[in-house]
């Protein structure tokens, strides 16, 4: 096993076959961001349909901007035009990679002999990346559970560019489908941050969640909270933790379910409660201001919003703190982030990965 330097950064999607060879159907307008850290391993990957209100480039939209949305409830939700069956549709999920080189799939052989271009790519001496593979561990899921693993053997089509640009090819271990990624420039060299959360109002190890820096470029992720008392403490419907016990069922599959329901959940804010008590954005860092702009988000109220921003900044979603330390962050410390809304909320990070840069306290 290795670093996962080679593929750090922000990758965006260009198309997926699925099936393998499927080009003419071939997915080529979901947004899909799928940002990586060297050392941590540690990623975010987001996943808007066309249209989605979490887009920044859809048009049409009539939003709201709720920086307190970040808080992982229904805010923000409640005051777009768009129905919960498109909200359902999106997709995110954050966790740990694996990456290695060669084929090292139980699978061994099958992604190249099923995929002819990807067989092609590996031969290539020249190209930015040789042949390697790709293992992404989710540890929080936007959908319900697949039930199987992620696992993609994968091969650059060209050297890499100056500004760290590189085209890659990602073929599923038992070749069943081929994804193709464009790292985005100025992102592979860092600076890199990755936090990971530890407790939010106290409630320690409550759910999962992830927050990366690459380059200029950022990605937060918070996960479902997996009990229904914990769920009940952070304003969240009961029915939230029942995501995670659905495997292979889709999050439109079974907001459906709890809308036929009897337990109350057809109330529409209840759906939405569900829905958005997950919540990732992406985003980038203004190099005059400082403020961590979010461009994209499974929630809309946070389009445009400020991450991190000046405390008198209306579209501020949080500032960050180091408590009762004096001294300059480093790896292994903790952090407070301090989420703007009515009463306190707060989420305590640890820093697991530092390079090249400071956590923002602005």
């Amino acid at each position: 096993m290795s670093s996962c330097q080679p593929v750090a950064g922000v990758w965006s999607r260009l198309f997926e076959e699925d099936p393998l060879g499927d080009t003419q159907s071939a997915d080529r307008t979901t947004l899909v961001l799928w940002t990586q850290t060297p050392v941590s391993g540690i990623y975010v990957d987001l996943r808007l349909p066309k249209d989605s209100p979490g887009r920044s480039d859809t048009v049409g939209v009539t939003r709201t901007a709720r920086p307190s949305a970040l808080r992982a409830i229904t805010g923000g939700l409640d005051g777009t035009n768009a129905d919960v069956s498109i909200l359902t549709r999106q997709k995110s999920f954050a966790g740990v990679l694996t990456y290695s080189l060669g084929d090292t799939t139980e699978a061994k052989g099958e992604a190249l002999a099923k995929d002819t271009v990807l067989a092609e790519l590996a031969k290539n001496d020249k190209a930015a990346l040789g042949l390697c593979t790709c293992f992404w561990r989710r540890d929080i899921d936007y959908q319900p559970p697949s039930g199987g693993l992620d696992i993609g053997v994968c091969a650059s089509y060209s050297p890499m560019a100056d500004n760290g640009a590189v085209d890659l090819r990602e073929t599923g271990d038992d070749g069943s489908y081929a994804e193709g990624w464009h790292r985005v420039g100025e992102t592979h060299a860092g600076p890199f941050m990755a936090l990971q959360l530890v407790s939010e109002n106290g409630h320690d190890n409550g759910r999962i969640g992830y927050w990366v820096r690459t380059g200029h470029r950022f990605a937060y992720a918070i996960g479902r909270p997996t009990t229904a008392e914990l769920a009940k403490a952070l304003g969240c419907p009961p029915q939230t933790p029942t995501i995670k016990d659905q495997v292979g069922k889709t999050l439109e599959e079974v907001i459906k379910s709890l809308e036929q329901g009897d337990n109350g959940g057809n109330k529409k804010e209840e759906l939405l409660g569900v829905i958005g008590s997950y919540v990732a954005a992406c985003g980038e860092i203004d190099p005059d201001t400082g403020a961590w702009r979010i461009l994209d988000s499974t929630n809309p109220g946070l389009v445009h919003c400020h991450l991190v921003g000046a405390i008198m900044d209306k579209n501020c979603c949080s500032t960050l703190s180091k408590g009762d330390s004096k001294d300059a962050v480093k790896e292994g410390d903790s952090v407070q982030q301090h989420v703007c809304g009515e009463g306190s909320f707060v989420r305590k990070w640890k820093v697991l990965e530092l390079s090249g840069c400071s956590v923002p306290f602005l």
